[in-house]
């Protein structure tokens, strides 16, 4: 990977977070069952994770730079080649020789879905010298990080004047866990969906679950499905 921002075209976003693999199982009779064999009605390989916003990003016109490990297994492959035929700066995409398996299985009904996930275990990422030397005016941060690997990278950021964007994807935490609301007064939005505000803040309407993280946070997403968002800021609340 380059290590140098030298003649480097300028990085409006820098994404922090690897890719995904997503196996999706639809038109389903019922929900698996333990000693049960469920056939679907259809089935898609569909590339997930930080490829999403990057490639919606890159759709926009943003300059993305996305760093990525890439294993020699096909998931990985194939998720590179689709990044790469949308377009997306492979600059900073990296292959092992190594297996780097990230992969989920979903099970999509109508209005639920459920989901069955592997990772490989892999070494943490070290981004900080990466976003110093490239400066872009985002850092976005696809999922809830905590604690000393947040403060590297806010660190990075801060000393390249990049704002601080963080996605959620928090299952296991709540408003109880002090290192939420530490991390929180890090960044500078904050977007987590609907039962994840839920979750954090232990609010019941979510009115009061935006106001709670406002109180941490200068702006505050939170995505509600086909409801849209609601979003305030230090000047205006909105629902779109």
């Amino acid at each position: 990977m380059p290590k140098s921002g030298l003649d480097m075209p300028n990085y409006e976003v820098f994404l922090v977070g690897r890719y995904f693999c997503d196996l999706v199982f639809t038109d389903l009779p019922e929900f698996p069952r333990l000693g049960h064999e469920v056939y679907s009605g259809a089935f898609n390989l569909v590339p997930g994770g930080v490829y999403t916003p990057a490639v919606a990003l890159h759709r926009l016109g943003i300059k993305v730079a996305w760093p990525c490990q890439f294993g020699s297994d096909p998931f990985s492959q194939y998720v590179k080649e689709q990044a790469i035929n949308e377009g997306v700066d492979s600059t900073f995409f990296e292959d092992v020789s190594n297996p780097s398996l990230r992969i989920t299985a979903a099970f999509s009904f109508e209005n639920e879905r459920a989901f069955l996930s592997y990772t490989d275990p892999l070494p943490k990422y070290s981004y900080g010298q990466l976003i110093r030397n490239l400066r872009p005016k985002w850092v976005y941060i696809t999922h809830l990080v905590l604690e000393d690997e947040l403060g590297d990278l806010v660190s990075a950021a801060r000393s390249a004047e990049a704002k601080i964007y963080m996605d959620c994807q928090a299952h296991d935490h709540s408003h109880n866990d002090p290192t939420i609301k530490d991390a929180l007064r890090k960044v500078d939005v904050f977007s987590p969906n609907a039962d994840e505000a839920y979750e954090l803040t232990c609010k019941k309407e979510l009115k009061d679950a935006l106001k709670e993280l406002y109180s941490y946070v200068p702006a505050v997403i939170i995505k509600d499905g086909s409801s849209g968002c609601h979003y305030q800021d230090s000047h205006e609340i909105i629902h779109e």
